[in-house]
This record gives structure tokens, sequence and C-alpha cells, in this order.
């Protein structure tokens, strides 16, 4: 009797305890915005990378587009494994996407 008495007196603290245990949890799924920053970072990388390969594309072809973003991601096509190798074996014949593939890994 003496429970409902104090919550029926003091009903908001229970509320309010509640409350900020769901903003703890709220805030603390939150990314930081320094990940936030490097994630978009890391796509506008990719992007660029995808508009480099297209206007080698334009300008010089397939076959030429396709060498030079080998040329450019080798370092990162060496440490690949079977996988992904066999993703970029057949993304070799659309240079976009083989450059923003190996952007992102």
């Amino acid at each position: 009797m003496r429970a409902l008495l104090f919550l029926k007196r003091y009903w908001y603290l229970p509320l309010l305890i509640v409350g900020l245990v769901a903003l703890f949890f709220i805030l603390k799924g939150r990314k930081a915005p320094e990940e936030i920053v490097k994630r978009i970072k890391k796509e506008l990388d990719a992007i660029k990378a995808g508009t480099d390969a297209h206007e080698v594309l334009i300008n010089e072809g397939a076959e030429a587009a396709t060498k030079h973003v080998k040329e450019k991601y080798q370092a990162k096509q060496e440490a690949l494994d079977e996988k992904q190798k066999a993703k970029v074996a057949k993304l070799e014949n659309d240079p976009e996407a083989l450059a923003n593939y190996l952007d992102r890994l």
C-alpha cells in the first residue's frame, strides 16, 4: 500500500528513471561523428575512383581504363583473398565498378 501511495505522489521519479535509461541506450547506439565523417569520406573516394575510371574509359577506351584501375589499386589487389579475387575477375569488363569495388575494400 505504501508503494502505491509513493507512486501516486512521486509518479515522475520512475518515469524520469525509465526516460534516462532509454536516453542512455539511444545515445549509446549513435556512432561518433568521426566515424561518420570517415565513412562519408570513404564513399566519396569510391565515387571519385569510379569517375576517374569513367574519364579514362571515355578518353582511351575500356582496356586502358581497366589497366589504369589495376595499376592504381595494385597493392590492394595483392592483399585480396580468393573470393575477392574472383569478384575482381568478374568486374574486369567494367572499370567503373572495379574501381568502386577496390576503393571500398
